[in-house]
């Protein structure tokens, strides 16, 4: 025998040199390897057919069939739940669709184009408007869903519900606004979720009655039927709003509607990516930046000349950049997304960008020079109504990043406009009237035939007016002096476009945006500041004085809370993990000490209420009275105008924030007392006559500002201030406004 081959060994064949040979044991157990090898192949092959690409191609269908979002008309947070359901589906706005209930398709919803339907809120009401047109669009909206995909309503959708499906809705006898506590029942909706839920609230009208095969499953002090579903149906509907931040596990409302009841198995919840996007957003603000100052000279402007068009149509068109992805899970796709609307819209041509120093027109101006590059100018505007310094630190900022940059003293024109006006929307039209005059003169002067703005949601929205269909009547918050600009404006025959690449944006996903792109921090984290500035802090008439009154208090207000802020948490600005700024805002206001006695009936009503608050927290009433000047505010929607509300304790003692928090929810809640606005006395000089001021403490916490809550502050902070103010001779009588959005307006005008 060949040794090669000898029993036991592998070898050659002497006749067949390329054949092996095997003792019958080995080949025995390659041969079951063999076999085993297949079988496990084979396994994974059948786990594969069986399991995964059921999956894959469920999320190729998640994909291809998105979430509905239905806007009703002037529906202040509709485009809150579609960022909401976009951040849940991984960032992409390919996932979800949304749309004006006016413009849906009621065949597409019945072939089964979308995984889901989520009705929002707006200020219809169905106690005046059920006859209306748009609510019957809303009906046939809903009842097309029924049997073919789940549906949500919130808010005015889950009234919408409650009607189509034989439920009863009415005025309430005294609303719901700001936060509200509610009591939750088992839903597939409140899964993984505490039984007692804290919720953010802004309605009239209410579901008194659930319909027919409805189970209630939240509700409230304040409210029977805070939200009930239909299981067999798969119409589930809330009364609250899970779309803001205030409302408590809110996404996890949204993440249970889209996972278990739309069956969707590409929502992931964004709290891991948020929380690294803002935890990286505080490292850039702790780091060093020399803020800069201006070296470039303004321009000093007295006069404007009037805009005349031609006799025909608008011809300047408004670019919006909307639905873009998520700046914030998805800044990449987001950038690139805005380069692009830019460059196809302006194509060669050069842009002027109206250049605050904000966050909003600084991102705008980032994203417009990488997409035109030298074919960007750039104005900024002092209108007089600026904090101490702030148009030198702007342009200091930004003279070396856009060597195009005009730096313009308009004061003058601006305070002759505004000058004698005492409401709030009169000023705020005045002002607008003159920026776009501005804009226009010097656009025209360097040949720029587009104009862009750092123009987001909130300004859209809170201008947006809303047609009430029964009345014939029209309302809105406010109007934001960069939108809706003059017919005059809009038919200037060298300009072609507005450009807005960020008005699809909120300011908390503008921040990780900014430093994504590489902005110093002093322009990250710039404090949100109203484009008319300090004007809308002089509640009533504007005069050269006051103009500077204001300037004082609202520098005292804002170092003293940031210097609170930055002695408890290390940074002037903390942002929590999903956005939240602490604070948002801080700023004075003032106002004429000139008071309104309120009518018997109402004196007694409300002091009977918050006597029965106050007992609770050892505190006596001394006084009460309204402040002769209007303040804005919002309620379900709508825009309110009012005189405030102040109440005076005893010893003048700064109660606890929750008996604020009561406070505020007891009085603008009371029937037939239109008030939004409450503020709270803590000191007054002895005098007082018709030249003195009111001088107003305003802290709050936000998102986004299209809601916020009241800033707790301790009462060392707050007496600090008032002791401050009341130095002013022109200040007679200090105030706490200790109010929530809704149903205040974060600024007093």
């Amino acid at each position: 025998m060949n040794p090669g081959c000898e029993r036991g060994r592998l070898g050659s064949s002497p006749d067949y040199p390329y054949i092996v040979t095997l003792d019958d044991r080995r080949l025995y157990i390659l041969s079951s390897l063999i076999i085993l090898n297949f079988w496990l192949y084979f396994y994974a092959f059948t786990l594969l057919i069986i399991h995964i690409l059921p999956y894959c191609c469920c999320l190729l269908s998640d994909m291809e069939s998105p979430i509905l979002v239905v806007f009703t008309r002037g529906g202040q947070l509709n485009y809150n739940i579609w960022c909401s359901v976009r951040d849940l589906l991984g960032g992409s706005p390919s996932n979800v669709k949304g749309m004006p209930a006016t413009e849906v398709d009621m065949s597409e919803i019945k072939s089964g184009s979308y995984r889901g339907i989520i009705v929002g809120g707006g200020p219809l009401s169905f106690s005046v408007d059920k006859d209306s047109e748009e609510f019957a669009r809303l009906v046939s909206i809903i009842r097309s869903a029924e049997g073919v995909c789940p549906l949500l309503g919130i808010c005015l959708g889950h009234q919408a519900i409650a009607l189509a499906y034989g439920g009863d809705v009415s005025h309430s006898i005294r609303g719901e606004y700001g936060e509200s506590q509610v009591t939750l029942s088992s839903s597939i909706l409140f899964q993984g979720i505490p039984k007692t839920l804290s919720v953010w609230v802004s309605h009239f009208d209410e579901v008194d009655v659930a319909p027919p095969g409805f189970r209630v499953t939240a509700s409230s002090p304040y409210c029977k039927v805070e939200a009930m579903e239909c299981e067999e149906k798969l119409v589930y509907s809330v009364q609250f709003h899970p779309e803001v931040e205030e409302t408590e596990y809110g996404r996890r409302i949204f993440y249970n509607f889209l996972f278990h009841v739309c069956g969707l198995r590409n929502v992931e919840e964004p709290e891991k990516k948020y929380s690294q996007a803002y935890n990286l957003l505080r490292q850039v603000i702790t780091s060093s930046h020399e803020r800069k100052t201006a070296h470039l000279k303004p321009f000093t402007l007295g006069r404007v000349d009037e805009i005349k068009p031609p006799k025909n149509v608008p011809t300047v068109v408004e670019y919006r950049l909307l639905f873009p992805p998520s700046p914030v899970l998805a800044p990449r796709d987001f950038v690139r997304n805005a380069i692009k609307f830019i460059q196809t819209t302006v194509k060669d041509r050069s842009v002027l960008l109206a250049l605050s120093g904000g966050i909003d027109s600084s991102v705008t101006a980032e994203l417009l020079r990488r997409a035109v590059k030298d074919r960007l100018w750039a104005i900024h505007i002092d209108h007089g109504f600026m904090r101490k310094g702030e148009s030198e630190e702007v342009v200091g900022e930004f003279e070396d990043r856009i060597p195009n940059l005009i730096y313009v003293n308009a004061s003058k024109l601006f305070y002759n406009a505004v000058v004698g006006k005492t409401d709030a929307e009169e000023k705020r039209l005045a002002f607008s009237n003159v920026y776009f005059k501005v804009l226009n003169k010097f656009s025209q002067e360097i040949g720029c035939e587009y104009i862009s703005q750092g123009t987001i949601w909130p300004d859209i929205i809170e201008s947006m007016k809303r047609e009430r269909v029964s009345e014939g009547s029209s309302s809105y918050i406010k109007s934001q002096h960069n939108v809706s600009p003059p017919k005059e404006f809009m038919s200037s025959p060298h300009l072609k476009g507005l450009v807005e690449p960020v008005a699809g944006l909120f300011k908390n996903e503008e921040r990780p945006l900014a430093a994504y792109l590489s902005l110093p921090p002093s322009l990250v984290f710039r404090m949100p500041f109203p484009g008319p500035g300090l004007l809308v802090r002089i509640v009533g008439e504007v005069t050269i004085e006051n103009i500077e009154l204001e300037r004082k208090v609202n520098e005292i207000v804002e170092e003293e809370v940031l210097g609170y802020t930055t002695k408890t948490y290390g940074i002037p600005i903390y942002i929590n993990e999903f956005g939240y700024h602490v604070p948002w805002q801080a700023f004075g206001f003032i106002m004429r000490d000139s008071s309104l006695s309120l009518p018997d009936n109402l004196y007694e009503t409300i002091s009977g209420i918050l006597k029965t608050i106050l007992v609770k927290y050892n505190l006596t009433l001394e006084d009460m009275y309204l402040l002769e000047g209007r303040m804005t505010g919002v309620k379900g929607d709508n825009r309110t105008y009012t005189f405030p509300l102040v109440i005076k304790l005893r010893d003048s003692i700064l109660p606890s924030y929750d008996c604020l928090c009561e406070i505020f929810r007891a009085v603008t809640s009371v029937p037939h007392f239109n008030i939004s606005r409450v503020l709270l006395e803590l000191e007054r000089k002895n005098e007082k006559n018709g030249r003195r001021y009111v001088a107003g403490i305003r802290a709050v916490i936000s998102s986004n500002a299209m809601t916020a809550k009241n800033m707790p502050l301790p009462s060392t902070v707050v007496d600090s201030i008032a002791s401050k103010l009341l130095r002013f001779s022109e200040v007679s009588c200090v105030v706490y406004d200790f109010g929530h959005k809704p149903s205040e307006t974060i600024e007093p005008e």
